[in-house]
């Protein structure tokens, strides 16, 4: 039998993992708050004519345990171990920070990273000594940090989205609503952030074998909670631990591409290391949107759009209409202009090489459900000047010894 069909684009799902720390709240210079950029994206974004058909689902990190105070003292109800200290910049007490040159990024270049307190453990009371901010007579000091109880750290409460797998242009007011209706608060996570949202889509993509399915990371900063590695000596095994998680989901299948908010001062940083993360998920940079010039959210949605034609271009689902396919015998022909190139199979992405190529989601013998482009062949597809026509053939004999079919 021999089986000759269109192939037809594989449906794209996207989880987004969205940033919600209480960074998010803040603006820079010009330029609306982080939260407003995004949302403002994302509802363009959504109702998009080109977004028509595409699935999208939301999750949020960090998630909270209300039961425990963000900020805690040797007097908190903080877990054992999980009170980790932290500095601000001082006196203008306005953002945590590591370095004084946090401080400067930051907005506060009179400032200094000085060590933070609470008098006799009071939220409302603070204390930084070594800046000259003193208690009241009668009252101590008690050293602060971050509580990490108040995080969710394992990661399977991320693998379940607040918002579910729903089709756009549809689900556009569901998807702004409920970002409208979440509060930024807390550190970041990131790590099992992302470990949940890789395990999501992985367990989506199992029940949806013809869909193409990808991770979509969206933060401002780097990981500060939930990852003992922060404490570490080595700044970037933090990252590298997030990357790791991204290669593994990048390896069954599922790509995780990265958008990151920055203030121009953070760029350069900022781009180095969620470059990291987005090469090892997804084999391409980050998307570092800067703030501060009134065309950030323009710049997100520019990224969202990218993401959604790269996930989607080189992708096609094998549609089976009546007989069965010999797996072992389809050939894909691409025609661009006047030229038709022929494109064998190979067993998966490591044959590819730098030729003509494509490969199964899955073995051949195991039912495949698309067919994936080997980069060569991606490539006419999307630098060809008019659409190109694309079809799958299964044929006898060889149709390369053929001339075609």
């Amino acid at each position: 039998v021999v089986f000759d069909s269109a192939a037809v684009v594989a449906p794209l799902d996207v989880f987004i993992m969205l940033d919600s720390s209480g960074s998010m709240n803040f603006s820079d210079v010009g330029d609306l708050p982080k939260w407003d950029i995004v949302r403002d994206a994302f509802q363009a974004f959504a109702t998009d004519p080109d977004s028509a058909g595409l699935g999208v689902a939301l999750s949020f990190f960090p998630i909270i345990d209300t039961s425990y105070q963000q900020t805690c003292t040797s007097l908190s109800n903080c877990e054992p171990n999980e009170c980790k200290p932290f500095s601000v910049c001082a006196p203008s007490i306005g953002i945590t920070c590591e370095t004084n040159q946090d401080c400067v990024d930051g907005g506060f270049p009179n400032d200094t990273c000085e060590p933070y307190g609470l008098c006799n453990g009071s939220l409302s009371s603070p204390c930084v000594p070594t800046a000259g901010i003193n208690c009241n007579p009668g009252q101590t000091c008690f050293p602060a940090g971050s509580c990490w109880s108040f995080y969710t750290c394992p990661s399977p409460p991320y693998q379940t989205p607040v918002f579910g797998v729903s089709k756009l242009p549809g689900a556009a007011n569901g998807l702004v609503a409920t970002i409208n209706n979440h509060n930024p608060v807390g550190g970041t996570p990131t790590l099992p952030a992302l470990q949940g949202a890789v395990d999501g889509a992985l367990g989506w993509a199992a029940t949806h074998p013809s869909h193409k399915v990808i991770v979509v990371l969206a933060t401002d900063g780097l990981p500060t909670v939930c990852d003992q590695d922060i404490d570490g000596q080595d700044p970037l095994q933090p990252i590298l631990n997030v990357a790791n998680v991204a290669a593994a989901g990048q390896a069954q299948g599922v790509s995780t591409f990265v958008i990151g908010v920055f203030t121009q001062d953070e760029q350069m940083e900022a781009q180095v290391n969620l470059d990291t993360i987005a090469q090892a998920g997804a084999g391409q940079p980050a998307y570092v949107v800067t703030t501060g010039n009134n065309q950030s959210t323009d710049a997100f949605v520019q990224a969202l759009n990218e993401i959604r034609l790269n996930a989607k271009s080189c992708e096609f689902e094998l549609v089976q209409d009546g007989d069965p396919i010999d797996f072992e015998s389809v050939w894909v022909r691409i025609v661009t202009g006047m030229t038709e190139h022929w494109v064998p199979r190979v067993d998966g992405p490591q044959q590819c090489g730098d030729g003509l190529g494509f490969y199964y989601d899955v073995a051949p013998n195991q039912g495949p459900s698309r067919i994936i482009l080997c980069p060569a062949a991606c490539a006419l597809v999307d630098e060809a000047e008019e659409n190109p026509s694309i079809e799958v053939f299964t044929s006898c004999p060889d149709p390369m010894g053929q001339g075609g079919n």
